[in-house]
């Protein structure tokens, strides 16, 4: 092959993969999505309830879950340790506008004694299990020391511990804003 021909072949592979990536885009971790996949994530989201709906929502289960291990548990009250906070770019939904937040951190005072936990736990449930939430993932358990991550609809999840302060975080799943989401499920999203 001549030189000319070798140019002519490169230009051509160059053209090739440049209109091939201006129909991807990278996530950064080296996944390539198209423009397809990013549209039926988005879709996947847009069947969801807004962000706004989400936080209202969570927020309104980490104060019912307060109150029930409070009256289940009496040791105190539960204060705010960390203010909420959110993030985009959500795992599975790289490339839309998703988003995910949390409710903040929030902390009773010396904790949850061993002998009291299983009470803390059927408090915890009794909130939770209607509004679908799973079988909790054990990260730790041993004597005064306990810590529970629980997935719901919507990867939506909690954290719950008790160790020297018992600790609770909700977190939404990834959602749209209400800015971000189509006008069709904007208007009709109450999931």
């Amino acid at each position: 092959m001549t030189s000319g021909g070798r140019a002519a072949v490169v230009a051509v592979l160059a053209v090739a993969a440049m209109t091939a990536g201006a129909a991807c885009a990278s996530t950064g971790t080296g996944e390539r999505v198209g423009n397809s996949e990013a549209a039926r994530r988005t879709e996947i989201l847009a069947a969801r309830v807004s962000l706004e709906e989400a936080v209202a929502r969570a927020a309104s289960m980490g104060q019912e879950i307060r109150i029930a291990v409070a009256a289940a548990v009496p040791a105190g009250s539960w204060r705010p340790n960390r203010p909420p906070s959110g993030a985009g770019n959500c795992e599975g939904f790289t490339h839309t506008a998703g988003q995910s937040r949390t409710t903040g951190t929030w902390v009773l005072e010396g904790g949850i004694p061993d002998e009291r936990w299983p009470a803390a736990l059927a408090a915890l449930r009794s909130v939770i299990d209607r509004r679908g939430y799973g079988a909790p993932i054990v990260a730790v358990d041993r004597r005064n020391d306990h810590a529970l991550r629980i997935y719901g609809p919507d990867d939506a999840y909690l954290w719950f511990g008790s160790g020297a302060n018992a600790v609770l975080d909700v977190a939404t799943g990834c959602h749209l804003p209400d800015s971000k989401r189509p006008r069709s499920a904007a208007a009709g999203s109450s999931k």
